[in-house]
Formats: structure tokens, C-alpha cells, sequence
């Protein structure tokens, strides 16, 4: 059962994991700005909405490909725990994937049409979570398939949920954004293809990154105790992450709505106000991480050395979600602003010429373990929120709102 129990933990962790760098390359600026303008609004919302049908399903099966490799590694480092590994990847992953780029294009559709997205987000949400639980008892509980099941039940939620928001978006309930399909597609695709390339590469190695530390534990000794600790702390902060992750859309938006309507005060507002807030739920978990850490593990575990290894991680948890408050929303405004290219390579660089270095010093060189190594990959986040908070605060607002008022008024969207 610790197998399972550590397999099933670790995959939910990956699965809020994932939703980092999608959402920084999803929110396209020239989508999101096109609320500043009245006319060219509608049609240049649907000219890019093809555009990322083609981005999300290039980047689900990079998606694919980098779980695949991350279950092979994982497989040799930690046998008995990654046997099960395969199973649900090869029977979830690919449909999986697959669907969330379905639901990516339709949330970014839905996103332009906000008063629209806000009036199906929750009915969305109850009906494929009341489904997902009725489907998830009646496989695994009275079918008892067991983790082919669970993967089935998967798959089945992600394209009920596809279905539904792709039903209500052709309705007739979006008439502000959905005009229906255009021809205008292949109209600057090129572009967008090269966008779509580097962002699936970019969303294998965001997906590798923390992920890389339950790969490491595998070769420590003791290495039960170390994945179970690790796969516990990796769930927490993905759980916990879904918040600046919801602030990272918003900003994202909310800054290029301001910014296509010329308002440059009120996009550096929206990024203030985003930034504040997140860093408050940031400090609200880190206190509650510090003040529980003794018992934090007890929701997930029962074992006493996997509780002690928790409590030891748990500084280490605290400031990773601290700073992952803070991240998440700075990369939302840079994107919001048209930045996603800058964001990328301060995300490889930082990841991979400065955390894991760093890591792999701290935790070999330095005889560390995995105290270290998380250390230092924290090290990269800290210097990635560093670079991103100089770049908001160095920011032109008013060049930024007149260069994207520009943007709309290019010929090829301003006869769309």
C-alpha cells in the first residue's frame, strides 16, 4: 500500500504542478488586449483562438513525453514504488493530455468573454465534480479495476469537462467573443508555431523541475522514507499553489485588458494589487506550515519516520511555497504585458543553470542530502522572482499600454 499510496500522492502533485507554465504562455497578450477595443474585439479573439488549439495540443504531448521520462527515471531510481508508475501513465496520460488542450483553448476563449466565464465557471465545476466522484466509486469501489480505472476515470472527466465548455461556448451564450470558426487561422501561424515549440519544451522542464527532488531521494538511502516525505511535502504545495496560480490568470489578463485599453495606471494597480494580495496567502500558509509542522504529515501518513522526515522538510516546504506565491502572479503581468519570451529563458536559466547546479552542489559536494539539494533548486526560484520583480518594478507602463493599443491597430487584426 505505501507504494500506491506514494504513486497516487505524487501523481496528484504533478497534475497541479503542471497548470505553472501552461498558464504562462496560455495568456497570450494579443488575446487578452483585445478588451480595450470594441471593434476588433470579437474577431481577433476567434483569429487566435485556432492559434491555440494547435499550442495546446503540441504542448499536451510535450507533456507526455516529459512524464514519460520522468517515470523511466523514476522507475530505476525507486523500483517498487514507480512499478505502478507506467500502468496509469500509458493509460491516462496520452487522453489526458489531449483533453487539456481542449480545455486550455476553451478557458482562454471564456476568459475574453469574462462576464460569460464567470457564469459557467461554477456550474462546470459541480457538475464534472459530482460526475468525477459518482464515476470514481463506481469503477474503483464496485467495478474494482483498480489504478487502470482510476486512469479511466481520468480520462473520462477531462473530455466530459471539454465537451461541456465547448457545448456552451458554441451556444450562442458567448456572442460577445464566438463568431464561429474562420478561415483567418492560418493567417499568421508560422509565428505561433514557434511559440507553441518552445512552450511545450519549456512545460517538460518546468514539469521536471521540483519533481527532480523525488527522483534524487530514490538514490539516498532509507530512500522509502525519503520519497514518501517528499511526495507529502510535493502534494501540499501543489495543493497550495492553486491559489497564485488563480492569480496568476488574473493578472495576466486583467494587466493586458488594462494595458489594450491605454490605461497604463490602472494595469500597474492591477499588477500591485495581484502581487500584494498573493504574497498575504503566501505568509498566511508559511505560518501555518511553521506552526503545524509537527503534525502537518499526519493528514497523509501514520508512520513515524515518514512524520519525523516531513518535519525536517517542512522549513524548506514553507519558503517554496512562500516564494511560489510571489512568482506565479509577477510571471502572470510579464505575460500579461507581452513579455513570454523574456519569461521562458528566466525560467531555464534560473531552473537549470542556477537551482539545480546549485542543488546538486549543496547536496553532494557538500554532504546535504535532500535538505540541500531543495536548498539550492530554491535558490533558482528566489533568483527568478528577483529578475521578475526588477523587470515589474523598471516597467514603462505608458509605453507598454500605447505599444499594445498599437498592437490591436495593425492592419491584419483591424479588418478582422
Amino acid at each position: 500500500m505505501g507504494g500506491i499510496e506514494e504513486d497516487m500522492a505524487d501523481r496528484r502533485s504533478c497534475y497541479f504542478q503542471s497548470c505553472s507554465l501552461v498558464c504562462h504562455d496560455s495568456n497570450d497578450s494579443s488575446i487578452c488586449r483585445t478588451f480595450g477595443k470594441s471593434r476588433p474585439s470579437c474577431n481577433l479573439h476567434c483569429f487566435h483562438c485556432h492559434h491555440l488549439h494547435q499550442f495546446w495540443i503540441f504542448v499536451g504531448y510535450g507533456k507526455h513525453v516529459g512524464d514519460s521520462v520522468w517515470t523511466s527515471l523514476r522507475r530505476q531510481a525507486v523500483p517498487y514504488a514507480g512499478d505502478l508508475s507506467p500502468t496509469f501513465v500509458d493509460c491516462s496520460v496520452p487522453l489526458c493530455n489531449l483533453a487539456l488542450a481542449h480545455v486550455h483553448l476553451c478557458y482562454s476563449h471564456l476568459e475574453a468573454d469574462w462576464a460569460d466565464y464567470r457564469s459557467c465557471r461554477e456550474i462546470r465545476k459541480g457538475a464534472a465534480f459530482a460526475v468525477h466522484v459518482f464515476v470514481s466509486w463506481l469503477f474503483v469501489s464496485k467495478l474494482r479495476v483498480g489504478i487502470v480505472g482510476t486512469a479511466i476515470v481520468l480520462d473520462f472527466s477531462w473530455w466530459l469537462t471539454v465537451l461541456g465548455l465547448f457545448v456552451y461556448m458554441i451556444s450562442g451564450e458567448c456572442r460577445l467573443t464566438w463568431t464561429g470558426f474562420s478561415s483567418q487561422a492560418i493567417v499568421g501561424l508560422w509565428p505561433f508555431l514557434k511559440l507553441s515549440i518552445a512552450s511545450g519544451i519549456m512545460l517538460c522542464l518546468e514539469n521536471v523541475y521540483y519533481r527532480m527532488l523525488i527522483i534524487v531521494s530514490g538514490y539516498l538511502e532509507k530512500n522509502d522514507v525519503a520519497v514518501d516525505a517528499l511526495s507529502i511535502c510535493m502534494t501540499i504545495f501543489g495543493c497550495e499553489s492553486m491559489i497564485p496560480l488563480g492569480f496568476l490568470a488574473a493578472a495576466g489578463v486583467r494587466v493586458a485588458n488594462e494595458l489594450g485599453a491605454g490605461n497604463s495606471k490602472g494595469a500597474k494597480f492591477a499588477a500591485m494589487v495581484s502581487a500584494a494580495t498573493s504574497l498575504v496567502v503566501g505568509l498566511l500558509f508559511f505560518a501555518i506550515i511553521m506552526g503545524f509542522h509537527n503534525s502537518i504529515a499526519l493528514f497523509f501518513s501514520s508512520s513515524a519516520a515518514v512524520i519525523k522526515a516531513v518535519n525536517k522538510l517542512s522549513v524548506q516546504l514553507a519558503i517554496t511555497i512562500l516564494f511560489n506565491c510571489i512568482q506565479p502572479v509577477l510571471s502572470g503581468v510579464a505575460v500579461g504585458s507581452g513579455w513570454q519570451a523574456i519569461v521562458a529563458y528566466i525560467n531555464i536559466g534560473c531552473y537549470y543553470f542556477i537551482g539545480v547546479p546549485l542543488g546538486i552542489f549543496l547536496g553532494w559536494f557538500h554532504n546535504s542530502g535532500i535538505w540541500g539539494i531543495w536548498i539550492g533548486m530554491i535558490g533558482g526560484t528566489v533568483v527568478q522572482t528577483l529578475i521578475l520583480i526588477i523587470i515589474t518594478v523598471r516597467c514603462d507602463w505608458k509605453a507598454e499600454a500605447k505599444k499594445a493599443t498599437n498592437h490591436i491597430e495593425r492592419p491584419e487584426y483591424s479588418n478582422q
